[in-house]
């Protein structure tokens, strides 16, 4: 091997493996101003931008990166692309490494090509085929763009202009906020205002957006987004096995995308192991009436000791908490940690029988822990791809199970999703549905949550009629006037108690907070409930000041003089009575723990901000004012056609959505939250509440311009009448807008046989509301993607609810302050979906991917597996009832009986987003109250005696439930009928340090989509005027050729833009044709 050989084989592996950016930024940033925001509305064609009133909040220097407490630096290898090291939060190392080091594609056809593909995207080049970003749509216009280089095949330095954009995005959402109306009135919330780092690599056919997002709480988003091409065969035989047909000849090739990251987490040190949280129900004697059980949720703790348990295989269930645990300890007790949540829909892996398997063994695992070793620096090797019955890399042979106790780990994370082509992929695949990745959130990492510190009359009884009779009193919820009497006899007993209540609470208890709890009792007829004091300081979250004492009234008989206490319950004793209580401690045989009363400047749960204001974040405006159009309850925008209105039970519901004048939906509407707890406290344990029966519609107050909404949204009224004669109004209690979510819908940019791009922003129609349910906020978003998707979200945040720290209390929760357990409890949310797909009469329809092992058709002494698509009809009700944690169908359609142009049923996709774990056992005596709750999905015929799967009633008699939906599921035929889709969507969650003082949305969100799935002949986006197309002959500055190149002069109110520049074409010569990618 001669001298020349030897170094070009040197430069071409440090081109490989070593590359990292040179950073030059591509332009000044200085800060800039608009003196007014426009009010009018207008049908003008310039949508959504983000603008910084003063500049950047962010700073880059040459690969180093600072953001409100962040710091890291950045970097790109020619094969794997972007990757992120050293990253730190407040000064403290929080991970050594984020990368990504696979993108695997596994295509399944009847033809040669398609049938042996499995691409491994790394050995092409991630980092490579980094392409050039175009600014307004790829990334935010006023983004910072980076060139990277690299070394090319020739070993000269090659510079790809603008490949890497950095920028803060507005998220349009709170990521947390309270608006409280008990006890005290007062709002507190935070902009969700994250730095977004991203590069889009092209690679051939696919456009893959990878983005690593950096949020104020601490949190780290890893994302990456499908969008590009659909890869196809030619049609002939029995192509329909292996996909749809796109196209005259053309067949969109069944297919799945595996992506796989390095996360090497350092928390509190290099040092860390891993542990596992979840829930379990744990049936027990109520300890204040032995003779009846209740079940329980309790925390399951459990540390992972070696490798084998902390691999987890794909399909396989996963603790819904595992988390880097470090040796050091939080304020409250807890080890630091930083926990692992994977948004992934990845189904199968390719056989293990498979004798190329072995090269891409990391796809087996959704999540493995191994330890950190200098000699398994990458989980493949760009060899695997051309030798994969020999790989090079073989990532199953990390796991060996070694101890990762106290050790340097890391955490080897595969996220992906099936993909099956059909006509709304054409011309290009939608980001929308398509995207998969996962978040580091602290979890007892620090004290509390580090963002604190971020700068006509007419009635008629249908009550028989509705219900078959009578509805008794019990039932009934509990009013206002209610509540106001029970206070008043809670006060009343209090005073019997004066000694103990001066010594624990420094308190006469007439400024203690009273809590409700629900529901009341233990059978049909009580009307009994367990009542929880806090220490209230006005303005602040009460809910995190319990004091021990808990009280139990029975309010059910029609005459309040008849009303009484039953029992008494503090820091882990029952007693009859408070006089009962008072004996005890005036005789010193009662253990008082002595709380002082909080002062207003260092109670636990007070939002008021701990900085001075500091500069503003990225502001959405509307260069030309909206684009959409409110009338009365009528919306419009961009073919769309939505009616809204507010229940006042059960909340926020649309009707006639339509799409392009033909109907999509009849119905979409939230039916029940749910939010059940655990505690050894009995308000906590007894704790199920059904959040329609307060009034998730009734609650739903008005929302801060700026914050919950962005500052031009359309604001609108809703009105309700409830438990008065005359109607109450929530002013501006709903919003409207436009929002640029900073990413294209679709792109691609083509290096290959011509040099072009084309693109569009994803712009999406947000309808928001906010209820805020005692302590807890939610936000339910619709959004309405120019793809015809529905994208129906909600967030949590507001406050924990807590009960009094005692005895084995952390078996339920994690302790956050002094004498605070923040109880464990899970979110669980329904909604109905009447959709009418081209028509009222509809079908279910499935579709997922299976492997078979075939003989290779040019090769037949060897075997291929090869992917097959396989469709389903179902045909009853029993059959489309999927219960919780029971795999289902990656695809799941509606389906009607006319096809499109190349003759597939007209469909629309449900796509469900959820971490929602264990239901009530079927066995608890209130289960068939919330029986929705078994189901992650069930399709049922619609009836309108079924309009909705629960009653307000439900709350407080679940034993007698007045509203079973379990028995809206009686296996009628679900062929060529009007059918109902009903969803339910939830998440775990474990209180720790950082849900203080306020629960943030980041990783608290669950919801759905719907998508279309042959609905069209083509994606409808193609029509969208906000379209952007130019090639390498064209000037891509001219405004003719270019709108974004348009918008400094056709904004009427903005920042002063710099003029469009495109340089992504300079420097760049055509790509090899990369062996017919």
């Amino acid at each position: 091997m001669n001298l020349k050989t030897v170094l070009i084989l040197l430069g071409l592996a440090l081109a490989t493996i070593f590359a990292l950016v040179c950073v030059l930024l591509t332009r000044e940033r200085t800060p800039r101003t608009c003196q007014h925001l426009p009010l009018e509305q207008e049908d003008i064609e310039d949508g959504q931008s983000l603008f910084e009133p003063q500049g950047p909040r962010y700073s880059v220097r040459n690969n180093q990166v600072l953001f409100q407490g962040w710091s890291f630096a950045f970097g790109m290898s020619v094969s794997t692309g972007l990757r992120l090291f050293d990253i730190r939060h407040k000064g403290e190392r929080v991970a050594y490494e984020l990368s990504v080091q696979e993108a695997l594609s596994v295509y399944g056809s009847n033809c040669p090509g398609g049938m042996s593909t499995r691409y491994m995207d790394g050995s092409f080049g991630l980092g490579r085929y980094t392409s050039p970003l175009v600014p307004g749509v790829d990334c935010p216009y006023l983004a910072t763009f980076v060139d990277t280089h690299s070394l090319s095949d020739s070993l000269r330095p090659q510079k790809r202009k603008a490949s890497l954009c950095i920028f803060e995005q507005n998220l349009g959402s709170p990521l947390r906020r309270h608006y409280s109306n008990l006890q005290a009135l007062y709002y507190g919330g935070l902009v969700n205002s994250a730095l977004v780092i991203r590069s889009i690599a092209t690679v051939g056919n696919y456009d893959y957006v990878w983005d690593f997002i950096f949020y104020q709480n601490g949190a780290i988003e890893g994302k990456v987004q499908a969008t590009g091409y659909p890869s196809s065969s030619f049609l002939h035989g029995d192509g329909l096995r292996y996909g749809n047909r796109l196209w005259e000849h053309t067949l969109g090739t069944i297919h799945t995308h595996f992506v796989n990251y390095k996360v090497d987490l350092d928390v509190g040190g290099v040092k860390n192991s891993l542990v596992a949280h979840d829930m379990a129900f744990e049936m027990t004697r109520a300890p204040w009436s032995p003779e009846q059980q209740i079940e329980r949720p309790r925390l399951t703790k459990k540390v992972l000791d070696t490798e084998d348990q902390a691999a987890f295989r794909l399909q396989s269930k996963m603790p819904r908490y595992i988390y880097f645990a470090a040796n050091s300890k939080n304020k409250w007790g807890h080890q630091r940690g930083y926990r692992i949540q994977i948004t992934s829909f990845a189904g199968d892996h390719i056989p293990e029988a498979s004798s190329m398997e072995r090269a891409i063994s990391w796809a087996r695992y959704q999540l493995a822990v191994t330890r950190r070793k200098e000699e398994e620096p990458t989980s493949t090797s760009i060899y695997n791809q051309n030798d994969p019955w020999t790989p090079t890399v073989t990532f199953a042979d990390f796991i060996n199970n070694e101890t990762i106790t106290n050790e340097d780990l890391v955490a080897w994370i595969t996220a992906g999703f099936l993909h099956i082509p059909h006509s709304e992929d054409i011309p290009n695949t939608v980001t929308v549905g398509n995207s998969v990745g996962f978040l580091l959130r602290p979890y007892n990492y620090y004290d509390l949550d580090p963002s604190i510190y971020s700068h006509d009359a007419y009635h008629r009884d249908v009550t028989e009629h509705k219900y078959g009779g009578k509805l008794p009193y019990h039932r009934r919820p509990v009013t206002g006037r209610e509540y106001l009497d029970i206070n008043a006899l809670i006060h009343r007993e209090l005073k019997k108690a004066p000694h103990f209540l001066t010594a624990c609470c420094e308190s006469d208890g007439t400024n203690l907070a009273i809590l409700t709890t629900a529901p009341r009792g233990f059978k049909s007829g009580d009307r009994v409930t367990w009542f929880v004091l806090f220490h209230n300081v006005a303005g602040t979250g009460y809910y995190l000041s319990p004091v021990g004492l808990e009280v139990l009234v029975d309010h059910g008989d029609l005459h309040v003089s008849q009303w009484q206490l039953l029992q008494v319950f503090y820091n882990g004793r029952y007693f009859a009575s408070t006089e009962h209580l008072e004996q005890e401690f005036v005789a010193g045989a009662l253990e008082v723990v002595r709380l002082k009363q909080p002062q207003a400047d260092s109670v636990l749960g007070s939002m008021k901000p701990r900085r001075p204001p500091g500069s503003p974040g990225p502001v959405q405006f509307e260069p030309q004012g909206p684009r959409y159009s409110v009338r009365n309850n009528h919306i419009t925008f961009q073919g769309w056609s939505i009616a809204f209105g507010m229940n006042p039970n059960t909340g926020p519901r649309l009707f006639d959505i339509r799409y392009r004048g033909e109907r999509i939906v009849y119905e979409l509407s939230l039916q029940e939250a749910l939010a059940l707890y655990g505690s050894n406290c009995p308000g906590g344990m007894s704790t199920r509440y059904l959040d329609g029966s307060f009034g998730i519609g009734r609650f739903s107050y008005e929302l801060v311009r700026g914050l919950d909404c962005p500052y031009t949204a359309t604001y609108v009224d809703r009105h309700y009448l409830v438990e008065t004669d005359t109607p109450k109004t929530n002013q501006n209690s709903l919003c409207i807008f436009e929002h640029d979510s900073s990413l294209p819908l679709r792109r691609h940019f083509s290096d290959s046989q011509s040099f072009y791009y084309g693109g569009l922003r994803k712009n999406t129609l947000v309808i928001r509301t906010i209820s805020t349910l005692i302590n807890y906020d939610y936000i339910w978003d619709f959004m309405f993607h120019g793809s015809g998707a529905v994208e129906v979200r909600v967030h949590a945040t507001g406050y924990i609810s807590s009960s009094f720290f005692h005895g084995r209390g952390t078996d339920y929760g994690n302790r956050v302050g002094p004498h605070t357990l923040g109880t464990m409890h899970l979110h669980h949310i329904h909604y109905k979906v009447d959709l009418d797909v081209d028509g009222q009469l509809n079908s279910l329809e499935t579709q997922d991917m299976e492997y078979e092992f075939v003989k290779d058709p040019w090769s037949t002494q060897n075997t291929i597996e090869r992917p097959h698509l396989r469709r389903e009809r179902l045909e009853k009700e029993d059959e489309a009832a999927f219960p919780l944690n029971v795999p289902m169908p990656r695809y799941l359609s509606f389906v009607s009986p006319n096809l499109n142009k190349w003759e597939h049923p007209r469909s629309y996709r449900i796509q469900i987003i959820s971490f929602a774990g264990k239901h009530l056992p079927t066995n608890s005596s209130m289960e068939r109250s919330i029986s929705w709750g078994r189901y992650q999905l069930a399709v049922t015929q619609r009836k309108e005696e079924e309009p909705t799967s629960t009653s307000i009633y439900n709350q407080n008699d679940p034993w007698t439930p007045t509203v079973t939906f379990a028995d809206f599921i009686n296996n009628e035929t679900i062929t060529n009928e009007d059918l109902v889709a009903w969803i339910t969507v939830g998440f775990l969650h474990v209180p720790h340090a950082e849900d203080i003082p306020n629960t943030v949305t980041v990783g608290n969100g669950v919801g759905f989509f719907l998508r279309p799935y042959n609905y069209f002949n083509e994606d409808p986006s193609v029509d969208s005027p906000d379209s952007v197309y130019f090639s390498s002959e064209q000037d891509a500055g001219a405004c003719g050729v270019n709108p974004l190149a348009c918008l400094s002069s056709a904004a009427t109110c903005a920042p002063h833009l710099p003029t469009f520049h495109f340089g992504g074409f300079l420097n760049l010569s055509l790509a090899p044709p990369l062996g017919g990618l």
